[in-house]
């Protein structure tokens, strides 16, 4: 309505900040609008645009290619790409935009990886640390009741 009445996008923009603050439109978008409703359009939407619209990136062949990966994390994006019928880049952009997953050692895992995760991965398995430490603490146990009961049979024999 503004614009129609040849305000300027300056003062539009200055009143729209007086009230939406730091959420109003910038100054560029303002002008455009304006450009725009002088040229006849009343729509702020932009128009339908030339060229194939992004269709395969759906939640439909996401769930399925995380399934695929879930079945064998050593897949390969060529093998993802032959069981969904997808393209490489929809396959690489669903595993790495939408799933979060990169690949590791020939196997997917999640790009943020916990301190629990990347130990357990960059340092071999985490069971076998547990059976190391728990095998020394019995060893540790052994010795001590062996000096207390070294200790126990000396103070007897006095």
């Amino acid at each position: 309505m503004r614009a129609a009445l040849n305000i300027e996008a300056r003062v539009i923009y200055e009143a729209l900040y007086s009230v939406h603050g730091d959420q109003a439109p910038c100054l560029r978008t303002v002008e455009l609008w304006c450009k725009r409703f002088r040229e006849g359009q009343e729509e702020l939407e932009n128009e339908a645009r030339l060229g194939r619209p992004i269709t395969e990136t759906t939640p439909e062949n996401i769930e399925q290619v995380r399934l695929i990966i879930e079945d064998d994390p050593c897949v390969t994006i060529e093998e993802v790409q032959d069981q969904t019928v997808l393209s490489y880049g929809t396959t690489q952009r669903i595993i790495t935009d939408h799933l979060q997953l990169s690949k590791i050692t020939a196997r997917y895992l999640p790009k943020q990886l916990t301190d629990f995760q990347r130990n357990a991965t960059s340092h071999g398995s985490i069971i076998n640390k547990l059976v190391e430490s728990h095998q020394m603490l019995l060893r540790w146990q052994k010795l001590d009741s062996d000096e207390i009961g070294s200790e126990n049979r000396a103070s007897l024999a006095l």
